[in-house]
């Protein structure tokens, strides 16, 4: 032992001094380690635990009856309590000039959340503003637009609610547009003189047919619109919906059905021709027929249901008869019809 003693440098007695102090230094700190306090333990554990395990709602969750809201954020039933205020401008498209009456429409929104707060409102304005305010609305889910004979609007969606209860939009007028079709009879060749009905917002317009069988409506608005073959109390063609957006839209070539003709000459007692005498009725088993007479006291209409019709003949000074007639197909039915004495 004195040999291996004899033999040992003071470098290396002093490198196993250092590793024992280290080694002690160790053992005490894992001793610490060990007496940690429990909220530390959790907290050393969950440093190495994914994070939705971290989250736990058993941790995080709201006292019974107590909502939990996130940071920043208004409850849905709360966002939309309060008032707020609309404004906005008109700018021209191409061609248009600015109407000096005009309507702002405001809708609920289609589908966006707070559409059930809204009610429709309209706001007439006389002379020709470009520059709009509504103030003291609800706040809720909007659609804008404007509406202006004549012309097209753009339209706005408007989100009011706690925290952005003002908004300014800014919206269009553009010119309107034009819709147009073509029609053939039975055999394929094209109807002249077809009664054409476009409806829209309520209010009808009517054409007929050219030579060609074409037909046109001019000025027309977006939005929906039906379009009728025929008088849309008894139409020769199931209807058509249309969805229209400026600046055109060309309707589907469609087929007639097999139809009859009628010319009818209204007389006097005299025999003199009865002008402007107003003639309507109904076919059986359908079909209608309004019209009235021309200079010479004649009317033909030449697409009709065939079967058998209940027309009355309506004089300009309100003298009336009633008659019936059998219209036949493919071919024209002729009639000479005498109003009352006066």
């Amino acid at each position: 032992m004195k040999a291996y003693r004899s033999h040992l440098s003071g470098a290396t007695r002093a490198a196993l001094l250092s590793a024992l102090v280290v080694a002690g230094a160790l053992v005490v700190a894992w001793s610490w380690r060990s007496r940690a306090t429990p909220r530390e333990a959790i907290e050393a554990s969950s440093s190495a635990m994914p994070a939705q395990v971290r989250s736990s709602p058993s941790l995080l969750e709201a006292p019974r009856g107590v909502e939990r809201v996130e940071a920043g954020a208004i409850p849905a039933r709360e966002r939309f309590e309060g008032r707020g205020r609309l404004r906005g401008e008109i700018v021209l498209g191409t061609r248009v000039e600015m109407p000096r009456e005009w309507t702002l429409v405001l809708e609920p929104h289609p589908w966006n959340l707070g559409r059930d707060r809204a009610r429709t409102t309209r706001v007439e304005h006389a002379a020709g503003e470009r520059e709009f305010e509504v103030p003291d609305l609800p706040l809720a889910a909007w659609q804008v637009r404007v509406e202006a004979r004549g012309l097209n609007s753009t339209r706005a969606d408007v989100l009011l609610v706690r925290g952005s209860p003002d908004a300014h939009v800014v919206l269009r007028l553009d010119p309107p547009g034009l819709i147009d079709g073509e029609l053939v009879d039975a055999a394929g060749e094209p109807a002249e003189g077809v009664l054409v009905v476009l409806e829209a917002h309520g209010e009808r317009r009517e054409a007929r047919s050219d030579q060609r069988g074409a037909w046109r409506f001019d000025e027309v608005v977006d939005g929906m619109h039906r379009i009728w073959t025929g008088p849309p109390e008894a139409p020769l063609l199931q209807p058509l919906e249309v969805d229209f957006a400026a600046p055109s839209l060309r309707a589907p070539r469609r087929q007639l059905p097999v139809c009859g003709a009628l010319e009818l000459e209204v007389r006097e007692p005299g025999g003199a021709p009865a002008v402007d005498a107003r003639i309507t009725g109904f076919g059986d088993p359908q079909g209608a027929l309004r019209g009235r007479t021309d200079a010479s006291g004649r009317l033909v209409e030449r697409w009709l249901w065939p079967g058998e019709w209940r027309l009355q003949v309506l004089s300009a000074d309100g003298r009336a008869t009633d008659f019936v007639v059998e219209v036949a197909a493919r071919s024209t039915t002729n009639r000479v019809v005498e109003l009352p004495t006066r």
